[in-house]
C-alpha cells in the first residue's frame, strides 16, 4: 500500500521538521517566506484529506492507520502552527529586517 498520497506527506511533513530544526537552532538562515509555503501547503494537504475522508455526504470507510496518523497530526499541527510556528516566523522577519537595516546604515 504505497500510495503516493502517503509519501507526499511523509515527505512534506519530514522537511518541515528539518527547516523547522535548522532554523530554530541558528545554523542557517532560512527565508520566512519558504517556511510559510511549505506549512500553508501541509495545512491544505491536511484539510482537503479530512474533508475528502471524513465527508458525511459519502458512505464512511473504515479508519486505517494513515486515517488515525493524519488526524492526530491535524491537531498537532494546528497547536504547534499557532503556538509555534507563526511567532517564529514573525521572529525572522524581525532578524531580517534588523540585519538590513544595518547593512544599509553602514
Amino acid at each position: 500500500m504505497n500510495e503516493w498520497h502517503i509519501n507526499l506527506y511523509n515527505y512534506a511533513t519530514y522537511l518541515s521538521y528539518i527547516l523547522l530544526f535548522v532554523t530554530m537552532t541558528g545554523l542557517i538562515y532560512i527565508n520566512p517566506n519558504y517556511l510559510n509555503t511549505l506549512n500553508l501547503l501541509i495545512k491544505v494537504f491536511i484539510s482537503l484529506f479530512l474533508i475528502v475522508k471524513f465527508n458525511p455526504f459519502t458512505k464512511q470507510e473504515t479508519i486505517n492507520k494513515f486515517d488515525k496518523e493524519i488526524a492526530f497530526s491535524a491537531g498537532v499541527y494546528v497547536l504547534l502552527s499557532t503556538s509555534i510556528i507563526t511567532p517564529l516566523i514573525n521572529y525572522l522577519n524581525k532578524y531580517k529586517k534588523k540585519n538590513i537595516d544595518k547593512i544599509i546604515n553602514q
